[in-house]
């Protein structure tokens, strides 16, 4: 460089170089953190890095309660996280992200400072610890999850690409108060809504209460071992970094005395560790065991009862009102009231009969009317499927799809998001939404999975000898465990299952959907008239309405609900009631539920076509769906004092469960049970209302093929 330039160089002013972000938090990355430390103890998460990773290098999340000297802190949106300092060049310059989706739940950390196509330290998953943080997601097993000296943290795992971590199991805790449980004034109610219900006397919260303490007495003795340990590994730590020398002895003692001693407490250290970790590993499962049992115990405990729900069997429902008037076949009398529900109706209504229109014609059942009018073919599906299964053929067919068309363009009218969701979900889903896919007595679960069935059996008559047999028997019931799903009940599922883990925000409630599906249906145990033709059957089309709510909404959410299906049953013309279900009829997530039947005239009797239920928070706590109330919480100052009218960078929003609530708008089958039914004319034909016209391809009436 020439004099004058160096002259012009020295003249410039100095432009100090922007100073690189350590780590900067995306905004999905902020909401997953303030919930991992949100609680009762405010924590603060720590990253780390430690060399394991197979480029050298690999991140580690810990939870800690205070700063270190040296710590980089990191605040954004309200949001704390600390950056240890032998992590700092490492970390510098990365992005934090929070990935949620279908087979993966994970932190991703988007390094310019990692180049290899492996990409270690850039990405791990969030292992549960309810104890920290009410949170779930999936686990798996690593070696290199768990850190010696620090056993409360939030995950660490060699950093693989995501798609590495995909895992097909779900580990989903219900976040339940055990708390309110345990009150004798709480207890004393859940046993008598146990009792309403008529649920096995096996479900009992005297003994999940009972789990729950033995649960907190392993879990407290676990974490004085688990300090116990990481004290004498701090002591060994200092010992040998020369800030803390072995007692008793005088400062005139030579080297070989320091070794000596050094070493004796070294041997000690050393044999109280091994142990600690026999110990640590014996309670460990002795929590895990204990935890296990709690949950499936406590995954038994049905939702609370609406105050004024009828208690009682099917017979106690209590009728809301009748819309129509029924067709009746000559000597058919149709009463408002449920069958044996007499009590639940005042004097004037017990005896009452329904005025009707009384048909100068025999009103034939529909699978009679499907004959000639060569709607269904239970004959082939019989032979192709199985009993119970069916083809819908000609008008049928068409008035299937009329109907979804129907519901779907209506709810969409209304606000319902128009979803399309999976037919297939796993069983841990399944079991949130209040369902219990994994009965023995009487499942009404279809299960898919991509072992072959004539394998599922192997290895019942193996000898103890025959180890290679027994190897491939374990392998082969581990494929089946992690590949097996199951087939939904009701769109319900999936979409309640769309919502998994996440926190919404209050202005994006109420969050209405309405989806179409496929519904299958084992039915065991059904019998008798109702599985004859397409009243019952084990796969059947259906719109589903699902809403989620804040929880002093969602009493009213479920009357409007109830009001929409009302308005597409009276537009199809259907002559209904609607019932106020009692207490035995309630599924285990369900507070209240409404059932609408309608007259099906050639059945001569009343016969369910939909339903809709308040789930208020039960399927929520099940699933970790909450939302951000407009609550703010600062954090307590040194004086003890806070500031709740001004909010400031450190404050949060709590946290509350949603309410969710379905209902059917459409279920194909038996409404078209209904129509036929209701619609049929003397010379056989149906005519169809006019609502549907649109979408027949021009069909108004659809006539026979053959004689009746």
């Amino acid at each position: 460089m020439s004099l004058a330039a160096k002259v012009v160089k020295a003249a410039m002013p100095r432009i100090p170089r922007p100073r690189k972000a350590v780590l900067t938090l995306t905004p999905s990355a902020v909401t997953r953190l303030r919930t991992l430390t949100e609680g009762p103890e405010p924590k603060v998460i720590r990253v780390g890095i430690r060399t394991k990773g197979c480029s050298g290098q690999q991140y580690n999340l810990e939870y800690t309660s205070k700063k270190e000297r040296f710590d980089e802190e990191i605040k954004q949106d309200g949001v704390t996280v600390l950056v240890d300092n032998k992590a700092l060049l490492s970390v510098l310059g990365s992005e934090m992200d929070w990935v949620e989706d279908k087979l993966s739940a994970q932190f991703v950390f988007n390094n310019p400072n990692v180049k290899e196509s492996c990409g270690c330290g850039m990405s791990f998953m969030t292992p549960i610890n309810t104890r920290v943080f009410s949170g779930s997601s999936r686990t798996r097993t690593n070696k290199t999850t768990s850190s010696p000296t620090n056993t409360n943290s939030p995950g660490s795992s060699h950093a693989v690409p995501s798609t590495h971590h995909q895992s097909t199991t779900l580990n989903l805790k219900p976040l339940l108060n055990f708390k309110a449980m345990a009150q004798p004034e709480n207890a004393a109610m859940i046993e008598a809504n146990i009792k309403h219900r008529n649920l096995p006397s096996t479900i009992s919260v005297s003994a999940v209460n009972a789990l729950h303490r033995d649960h907190v007495e392993k879990s407290q003795t676990l974490d004085k071992s688990r300090a116990e340990r990481n004290r004498i590994a701090a002591e060994m730590k200092e010992l040998f970094s020369g800030k803390k020398k072995p007692s008793g002895k005088g400062q005139g003692q030579d080297q070989q005395d320091i070794k000596k001693a050094l070493e004796i407490k070294r041997q000690e250290l050393m044999e109280r560790g091994r142990d600690l970790k026999g110990l640590i590993q014996e309670q460990e499962q002795a929590v895990s065991e204990v935890e296990a049992l709690l949950y499936s115990q406590a995954a038994l405990i049905p939702n609370h009862t609406h105050p004024t729900s009828p208690i009682g069997p099917e017979s106690a429902a209590r009728l809301v009102r009748v819309h129509g008037q029924p067709r009746l076949n000559k000597g058919v009398t149709a009463y408002a009231r449920p069958e044996g529900g007499e009590q639940t109706l005042s004097a004037t209504t017990r005896s009452k009969a329904l005025e009707g229109d009384i048909s100068s014609y025999p009103l034939l059942d529909h699978v009679t009317l499907s004959r000639s009018l060569d709607l269904l073919d239970f004959e082939s599906a019989t032979s192709v499927t199985g009993a119970r299964w069916y083809y819908l053929k000609n008008e049928a067919a068409l008035l299937e799809l009329a109907l979804i068309q129907l519901a779907t363009q209506r709810a969409v009218r209304a606000g319902y998001m128009p979803v399309i969701t999976p037919d297939v979900v796993r069983p841990e889903v399944v079991q949130a939404c209040g369902f219990q896919p994994r009965d023995e007595v009487a499942s009404q679960t279809y299960w898919v999975t991509t072992v072959e069935p004539g394998t599922m059996n192997l290895g019942q008559d193996l000898t103890n000898e025959d180890t290679a047999s027994s190897d491939r028997l374990a392998l082969q019931q581990q494929q089946l465990r992690h590949s097996a799903l199951c087939m939904v009940a009701t769109a319900e599922i999936a979409l309640a299952g769309m919502n998994l883990n996440k926190v919404l925000e209050e202005s994006q409630l109420p969050i209405r959907m309405a989806a179409f599906g496929r519904a299958f249906r084992a039915e065991a145990g059904s019998r008798g008239a109702e599985v004859k033709g397409l009243y019952r059957v084990h796969q059947f089309s259906k719109v589903e309405l699902f809403t989620i709510t804040k929880p002093e909404d969602s009493d009213q959410t479920l009357e409007e609900i109830r009001k929409f299906q009302e308005d597409i049953f009276e537009e199809l013309g259907l002559c209904y009631r609607v019932l106020d279900m009692p207490t035995e009829e309630l599924g285990a997530s369900a507070y209240k539920k409404y059932d609408i039947e309608a007259w099906m005239p050639g059945r001569n009797s009343w016969g369910e076509i939909s339903s809709t239920s308040n789930c208020t928070d039960y399927q929520s706590r099940r699933l970790n769906i909450r939302y951000r109330t407009n609550k703010i919480v600062e954090p307590t100052t040194s004086s003890g004092e806070t500031g709740a009218r001004k909010q400031t960078s450190n404050s949060y929003l709590t946290t509350d469960f949603v309410h969710t609530l379905n209902g059917t708008a459409m279920a194909v089958p038996r409404i078209i049970v209904a129509l036929l039914e209701t619609y049929q004319q003397e010379d056989g034909s149906v005519h169809l209302p006019e609502c549907l016209w649109p979408f027949m391809a021009g069909i108004k009436v659809i006539k026979p093929k053959t004689s009746p």
